[in-house]
């Protein structure tokens, strides 16, 4: 496995917790109301109105604008995080064709053999 196939998921993990984590936090809608957590269901604490504002309505407004916001960072980090693995850059002794030096290696699943290690560059025909 290549460094980059080990820490591209260790990090888009850690940021999808992260979103997650941020919607099971209770959250304040304009420092007067206290809603609970946007995935438990965003409800207010206390539901009196305070001015125009309506807790019922408005705390679940904005949970879902919270969870909203954390699926869109979790479907983003995942793509970033699968096109970044998909299109890792070749090496340079691939490229020349000096195999007995590739520094990246991984299984063969893709070459004629499907078998072991091989260089990077294996499964491309020439």
């Amino acid at each position: 496995m290549t460094k980059a196939q080990k820490v591209v998921p260790v990090a888009v993990l850690l940021v999808m917790l992260a979103a997650v984590g941020w919607v099971l936090l209770p959250f304040d809608f304009t420092s007067k109301v206290s809603c609970n957590a946007p995935l438990l269901g965003g409800e207010p604490k206390d539901p009196t109105p305070v001015g125009l504002i309506l807790p019922e309505q408005d705390c679940k407004s904005k949970a879902k604008s919270r969870l909203l916001v954390s699926a869109l960072i979790c479907l983003a980090v995942a793509g970033a995080g699968t096109a970044a693995i998909a299109f890792r850059p070749i090496s340079q002794q691939c490229l020349s064709g000096n195999h007995d030096t590739c520094p990246d290696w991984w299984a063969n699943l893709l070459s004629d053999n499907f078998e072991g290690l091989g260089c990077q560059c294996e499964c491309h025909y020439s």
